[in-house]
């Protein structure tokens, strides 16, 4: 028996009561198990796909329907210029985080010119790379605690040719880490632990929570930066890049202001809200 694209997509449609943009994803998890551009379904909606294949559409519009995430589903998630593997081990990479590296980008434009660039809670490895993969005489080290996570970032890094230039590393924040840097980097967790429950289903139930609860007040992991890092450990023009919640900006920079770190510089999104924080050595 098979089952045509358009089935397929009154399905979902009867089923992703809780999105907005249904056709969307259910073109792109049918062009992912039929090997064919989201552009090719689009244009074949009469197009009988295999029995099998359909199987494995129907169960993936199942996980849909109960919020997993389509990168969950499908295994890989866009991100900069790039798709990035992703599983329940880490947190799916955010267009936000995007501003992160453009920021960094803009502070090294030289694309020849060569850097040290230290991240810490590497998750898929997607902040590190892109980078990394747009600046290609930087060298960099991703830090995470999970086994987990860090496999997932193995299999990115060994996807984009990077062995040469990226060393993963399992440690705790900034523990067992030597060396200077040019830039520092990290996306840390940042919520509020009594918002967690608040987040959507697609949020805490399938991304990690260590990824998310970042203390009472959601600030944990700034302030053990702040603490902990020292001098040595930028060169003499290094930068520090910090993705942050909204509304964390003035706790964030309070937090700093007891390090040699100086607050330096606001990347705002397209709403105008500060996500990303830049500091300088003092």
């Amino acid at each position: 028996m098979t089952h045509k694209v358009s089935d397929l997509i009154r399905l979902a449609m009867r089923k992703f009561t809780h999105l907005d943009r249904f056709q969307h994803e259910v073109r792109l998890i049918i062009s992912a198990v039929i090997g064919r551009s989201e552009s090719w379904v689009f244009a074949n909606h009469e197009y009988e796909v295999p029995e099998e294949q359909a199987q494995v559409i129907v169960s993936f519009i199942e996980r849909r329907a109960s919020h997993e995430p389509l990168a969950k589903i499908l295994g890989r998630k866009n991100f900069w210029k790039f798709a990035f593997n992703t599983t329940q081990a880490t947190l799916d990479p955010r267009p936000d985080s995007e501003i992160l590296v453009e920021a960094v980008l803009s502070s090294f434009l030289d694309e020849k010119q060569p850097f040290r660039i230290l991240e810490l809670g590497v998750g898929t490895g997607c902040l590190i790379m892109s980078i990394l993969l747009d600046r290609p005489n930087a060298i960099g080290i991703g830090v995470d605690l999970s086994a987990e996570a860090l496999a997932v970032a193995g299999e990115n890094l060994r996807h984009f040719e990077l062995k040469e230039r990226l060393l993963l590393v399992q440690a705790d924040w900034l523990e067992a880490i030597g060396g200077s840097f040019d830039c520092i980097i990290s996306n840390p967790p940042y919520i509020p632990s009594l918002e967690i429950n608040e987040l959507a289903p697609d949020v805490k139930d399938f991304d990690p929570l260590r990824a998310l609860d970042g203390g009472a007040d959601g600030l944990d992991y700034y302030r053990r930066f702040f603490k902990d890092c020292v001098p040595s450990m930028l060169t003499t023009n290094g930068k520090v890049f910090f993705e942050c919640g909204i509304g964390q900006k003035e706790g964030v920079i309070e937090k700093s202001e007891r390090s040699f770190l100086n607050f330096s510089n606001a990347y705002k999104d397209l709403q105008g809200i500060a996500r990303v924080l830049e500091f300088c050595g003092g």
